[in-house]
């Protein structure tokens, strides 16, 4: 993955930003920055699916799709193509190469496919977006394309190769699959 500019700049962008509460700092209130980051998930969101305030290109651009119902198949697999959803929307400070401070917006938008076989199989794809708030557009962005044929090909690859998942990568003794407690406390079962 490799942050880059995003091919269309979502240009509507600011009428969103204007809208949400970003003024979470050091100092606030835990819950109440939480609240304020899920209120503007849910105004994001809402923002994305208007076909007025974001294109179909933008969408496209984003590695997202608006109509997911339209999807029920990558490749040769079945399944249902889950909606979009924003995840966190979340401010970021830090000082640039020239010691003024900087505040960056960060949000994180994913969307899922979920395979009919193998069963609880599911390939998610999105974006993570980092927006400059004092000039209202997107600087960079990072995707995964979620309807990628290739991506879940690699995907199910994976998955079908480690064996019983992620244990298997850890305890491939089958001595040490029988008690991984031990084996993680260096002693012997």
């Amino acid at each position: 993955m490799a942050w880059e500019p995003p091919p269309l700049p979502l240009e509507k962008i600011g009428n969103i930003i204007d809208q949400m509460s970003l003024s979470w700092n050091l100092t606030s209130d835990r819950r109440t920055a939480y609240e304020q980051s899920h209120t503007n998930a849910k105004l994001f969101h809402n923002w994305l699916l208007d076909p007025n305030e974001v294109t179909n290109d933008e969408i496209e651009a984003l590695g997202l799709l608006r109509h997911p119902e339209t999807i029920d198949k990558i490749g040769d697999h079945t399944g249902k193509m889950g909606g979009i959803e924003v995840h966190s929307v979340r401010p970021a400070r830090r000082i640039g190469p020239d010691g003024q401070s900087r505040v960056d917006l960060v949000i994180e938008i994913t969307q899922t496919f979920r395979l009919a076989v193998p069963e609880r199989g599911r390939l998610r794809g999105g974006c993570t977006l980092l927006v400059d708030l004092a000039k209202k557009e997107v600087r960079y962005f990072v995707r995964k394309r979620v309807e990628s044929e290739q991506r879940l090909k690699t995907q199910l690859g994976m998955t079908i190769s480690s064996g019983s998942g992620l244990r298997a990568t850890y305890f491939d003794d089958p001595q040490a699959q029988a008690e991984p407690f031990a084996m993680l406390h260096g002693f012997r079962a």
